[in-house]
């Protein structure tokens, strides 16, 4: 995906870890390949937990306004 892993939405890239996966399933051998999947596969769960995290606060600060 050429949109810059910062401006991903959680769905997309929760879609884009989906298609990591299935892609390193389906490696046969090529270590190369292999290592640069999983770099932008920890990239896009941290990113992920982020945005998890924030949620989280945005929610709790609603239920604190009352």
């Amino acid at each position: 995906m050429s949109q810059d892993k910062e401006q991903m939405t959680y769905s997309q890239a929760m879609e884009r870890i989906r298609q990591l996966t299935t892609e390193i399933e389906a490696l046969d051998g090529d270590l190369d390949s292999l290592v640069e999947k999983v770099k932008e596969l920890k990239t896009l769960i941290l990113h992920c937990e982020a945005r998890v995290m924030d949620a989280e606060t945005e929610i709790r600060d609603i239920f604190e306004e009352e």
